[in-house]
């Protein structure tokens, strides 16, 4: 806590930027297989490294006394594959519920001028004697 009562944030810790070739190569030195790094180079470009670090972090070695926090080396016999198959399944899942929204939103639009119009007119919506009926 700092003298004021509020506690006081850790500063994140600075990297220096890595290319896309030393991440690759990162993660296959560390365990990663099932893949080569250009492949691996091409998905971390067509995807970003954070985001693909959020389907790979099940994979990764668990701290002893942390069981939440995990990190690298990859766990033996983790292959690039599984954690591509987990990234296509959420975003045909996002998909999915997003066209499920869609179609929510559009027939409670729909319901909603057509009820609004009846009840003030086809300007119902702009007046407040248009929301009372």
């Amino acid at each position: 806590m700092g003298d004021d009562g509020i506690q006081q944030l850790h500063p994140y810790p600075q990297h220096p930027p890595k290319s896309v070739g030393d991440l690759a190569a990162k993660l296959i030195e560390n365990g990663l297989g099932g893949v080569d790094r250009p492949t691996l180079e091409r998905r971390i470009e067509q995807v970003g490294y954070f985001r693909l670090k959020v389907y790979w972090y099940p994979f990764l070695t668990p701290v002893p006394d942390r069981p939440a926090k995990r990190v690298l080396p990859f766990r033996e016999g983790t292959r690039f594959q599984d954690i591509w198959d987990r990234y296509v399944f959420d975003q045909e899942l996002l998909v999915l519920v997003f066209d499920g929204i869609i179609t929510i939103e559009i027939y409670l639009k729909s319901f909603l001028t057509h009820e609004l119009s009846l009840s003030g007119g086809e300007f119902g919506y702009m007046t407040q004697a248009g929301f009372l009926n």
